[in-house]
């Protein structure tokens, strides 16, 4: 990766608003993957939670993506979305059937399909992945026959 593709990267990953996904009642993660990061997980108090059975720090994806969601007139419809475990199963799950790799500008779709069992348990999660169109296409010439 070269110095500007960074500098991209972190623009791209700057702002949003963050989306909690726990429950069913939670409304769905849709939209365009703007940035992605892999980082330690943390507690509110910023401590990296680590896993009880090894002691490694745990991990979790960071997704930055363009919604539709709006709040106010100030609202770009930038979010944040953190991916537990249990979702990146789903989100890897997703990306290996659509047949591409993930890629920014992506579209990727994630909701809760089951209530954790307990609140020590992750909820299971749904996900749907879209690879972008090439560029210089677009999705009309994707569908024409």
């Amino acid at each position: 990766m070269n110095t500007l593709d960074a500098l991209n990267e972190a623009v791209a990953a700057r702002g949003g608003r963050y989306l909690k996904l726990r429950s069913t009642d939670d409304p769905a993660v849709d939209g365009e993957i703007l940035a992605f990061e892999e980082r330690d997980r943390t507690d509110p108090d910023g401590n990296v939670v680590t896993s009880r059975k090894s002691g490694q720090a745990r991990r979790e994806w960071l997704f930055t993506i363009s919604t539709d969601l709006r709040e106010d007139g100030e609202d770009d419809g930038v979010r944040k979305f953190a991916a537990n475990e249990s979702a990146q199963r789903a989100i890897a799950d997703a990306i290996k059937k659509s047949g591409q790799k993930a890629a920014i500008g992506g579209r990727l779709q994630v909701a809760v399909s089951q209530n954790p069992e307990d609140s020590y348990s992750q909820a299971t999660y749904a996900a749907k992945y879209t690879p972008a169109a090439p560029a210089g296409v677009s999705a009309d010439d994707l569908f024409a026959d």
